[in-house]
């Protein structure tokens, strides 16, 4: 099943998406470097950066380009209309207080992991690795969180996930094989919550729990990681599951009071 339909498209925006994702990913460039890069000429590729230049998209350092702050602005706006963030933080900012872990949420979109906030706790993992796990999206297969997503979504979704984006491995402990894969969506369903045992990064663990909407259709998860020297087995599956159980749970009551009609999946 084909969830994502794509229509004809333009070539000339494509480009220009693919000198934004090159800048992002080069952490600036200039007209050179990205032209090897893309493998596009130079003038193609310095009208696109003058025009980006000129909306304000894009900031000059010399003879290098760098994305501009209003990015940032777009993000920003997005992220704070999102009912789903505005629910969920003081519940990660308890979570993280409580926990002393680092406390996140993701949302998924187009079969991709989206990291939409974190907080730290006093013993949570550090500024660095937060940081690094908030660019962009990533695999739902190598957390907690994408696990526990994959978990309620339909079947036929996984699938078309895993043929679309493939399961890389992000370390050795990472599932890689579908089988085993969807053996563990099973048993995160049944036990309402999933973990990650040195699967994004080693020695970190992290336990996952979705929000569900009143039709048990999945918005998002949020999750609670530590360093697995931190987190034996016997908080990582007794008592912290729980508390981030607890923290779903208000997550989801509060958004259908706020929305008592339906809460709309995002």
């Amino acid at each position: 099943m084909e969830y994502y339909a794509y229509m004809r498209t333009l070539k000339t925006v494509e480009t220009t998406l693919d000198i934004i994702e090159a800048l992002q990913e080069l952490d600036g460039a200039g007209v050179s470097e990205l032209a090897s890069h893309l493998d596009l000429s130079k003038g193609g590729v310095y009208n696109h950066l003058a025009t980006l230049h000129e909306r304000e998209y894009l900031v000059k350092d010399g003879a290098e380009y760098r994305l501009s702050h209003r990015f940032f602005n777009l993000g920003h706006t997005v992220k704070h209309r999102t009912d789903l963030y505005n629910i969920a933080k003081p519940e990660l900012e308890h979570l993280a207080e409580f926990t002393g872990g680092h406390a996140g949420l993701i949302i998924e979109e187009f079969g991709k992991a989206i990291y939409l906030h974190r907080e730290i706790g006093n013993q949570g993992v550090s500024e660095e690795f937060s940081a690094r796990r908030l660019e962009g999206s990533d695999h739902l297969h190598v957390s907690s969180c994408g696990k526990a997503i994959l978990a309620h979504l339909p079947l036929e979704y996984v699938e078309w996930i895993v043929e679309t984006h493939g399961l890389p491995a992000k370390t050795p402990d990472t599932i890689t094989d579908v089988d085993s894969l969807l053996v563990e969506l099973v048993e995160i369903r049944e036990q309402g919550y999933a973990i990650s045992d040195e699967e994004a990064v080693q020695g970190i663990r992290a336990i996952g729990v979705p929000i569900l909407d009143t039709d048990d259709n999945v918005l998002g998860a949020i999750a609670v990681s530590r360093p697995k020297s931190q987190l034996p087995d016997e908080l990582a599956y007794g008592l912290l599951p729980q508390l981030v159980i607890e923290a779903a749970n208000i997550i989801e009551v509060n958004l259908v009071t706020q929305n008592p009609s339906q809460v709309i999946r995002y």
